[in-house]
């Protein structure tokens, strides 16, 4: 029987200590491994920060320069350059080193813009590395129907006074003048100028005002040939006249306002109208006079147009009491003066008792309110409301 004996291993400890290292080895090179691929992974989420902030910034960029270049925008399909691999900066405005931006803008969706004017901005970063970041960002283009008045110029002779009502937004690139001469004007939207406004202490602003805005350019020639050709395609395409070429004497006036067409009781459907024009097709002072509400050209005899202007106004009026000879109901001035019986001196009392009553009111010239039984009439005395040539069912409704 062969016993063994007992003795060192030799070798043993020598191979134990070098896979030992080894493993120690190995552990030390995966985190160097790891800390630098979290270095790599840190860094490129840093760049990724700044690219995208650099694409956000210019998108921001790019908004302004449109807001103060009117008519930057290609009308129609296209789009323009506003950049080109330009320096970008960080906050400090430092430039990025190696990081380039570019950005464009042109019309997006429904470019004829009957449905509003949108703009799409695209910003793309480029990186050293070959790295791409691109931002959008859609603009919608704001209009001149928001507002219920909108000045370019204005003068010290038109001010707001005599208690005129401003219903909406107003705007004036203009000085805005305001007097309390008759009564406060009162503004019941907001109200923006571009210059100041004179003695707004005379004035009562429920919204409040602001001054010294940016101006806001008015619409080019060529934006409005483009306003035209939608017109043409949604049928309202409008020619107005005047008397000669006195603008101050159009025989044509819009009002924008909810039509039923069809007489259904619905004012939001598809078929449904949201202006209705009013025109005529005379020429005399009267008819346009009547159109725009204006001063009355002409009164009766024995009275003065200095003291009595709207004796025989067809637009103004207010209650024609029973003590002086009518009904209690509201009237024009020219139909009480021509139904009132006596003599030409009672008829004018009856008209300036009208006038001077709580009643009294003016109004544009078609308005159903001008009528006894206040209903909608599609011609009077003086012109008539044009029918609409896509609508092929009867009358709108009252």
């Amino acid at each position: 029987m062969i016993e063994r004996t007992r003795q060192n291993e030799r070798g043993m400890a020598l191979l134990l200590s070098l896979i030992l290292a080894m493993v120690v080895t190995s552990m030390a090179i995966g985190m160097v491994l790891i800390a630098q691929n979290n270095s790599l992974v840190s860094k490129f989420h840093s760049n990724e920060a700044m690219m995208q902030a650099a694409a956000e910034a210019g998108l921001e960029q790019a908004r302004d320069t449109l807001n103060g270049t009117p008519g930057l925008v290609p009308l129609g399909s296209g789009f323009t350059t506003l950049e080109t691999n330009v320096p970008t900066y960080d906050a400090d405005g430092n430039p990025i080193p190696g990081f380039t931006r570019s950005t464009y803008a042109g019309l997006s969706g429904n470019i004829t813009g009957q449905y509003g004017v949108f703009a799409s901005v695209i910003s793309v970063i480029n990186s050293p590395r070959g790295a791409v970041v691109v931002r959008r960002a859609e603009l919608s283009q704001e209009s001149f129907a928001k507002f219920a008045r909108f000045d370019d110029v204005t003068t010290p002779a038109i001010r707001f006074a005599r208690g005129i009502q401003v219903f909406g937004p107003l705007h004036t690139n203009g000085v805005l003048y305001v007097d309390d001469a008759g009564g406060r004007p009162t503004f019941h939207a907001d109200v923006t100028t571009a210059a100041t406004i004179s003695v707004a202490a005379d004035g009562d602003f429920m919204q409040g005002y602001t001054e010294n805005v940016s101006v806001i350019p008015m619409p080019t020639p060529t934006a409005l040939a483009t306003l035209n050709t939608q017109a043409i395609a949604g049928l309202t395409s409008l020619t107005g006249g005047a008397l000669g070429t006195t603008i101050f004497n159009p025989n044509t006036r819009v009002e924008f306002i909810p039509v039923d067409l069809n007489g259904d009781g619905d004012y939001d459907g598809e078929d449904e109208g949201f202006m209705r024009v009013y025109q005529t097709a005379l020429t005399t002072p009267q008819a346009l006079a009547y159109v725009t509400g204006r001063r009355w050209p002409s009164v009766p005899g024995g009275t003065l147009a200095s003291e009595d202007p709207n004796m025989i106004s067809a637009n103004c009026g207010g209650t024609w009491s029973v003590a002086d000879g009518g009904d209690d109901d509201w009237w024009t001035a020219d139909s009480i003066y021509a139904n009132r019986a006596g003599t030409a001196s009672q008829k004018r009392t009856a008209v300036r008792n009208a006038l001077r009553s709580a009643t009294r009111r003016c109004f544009l010239g078609g308005d159903p309110r001008l009528y006894p039984d206040s209903t909608f009439r599609a011609i009077d005395n003086y012109g008539s409301w044009l029918a609409w040539p896509g609508w092929g069912g009867g009358p709108p409704a009252a």
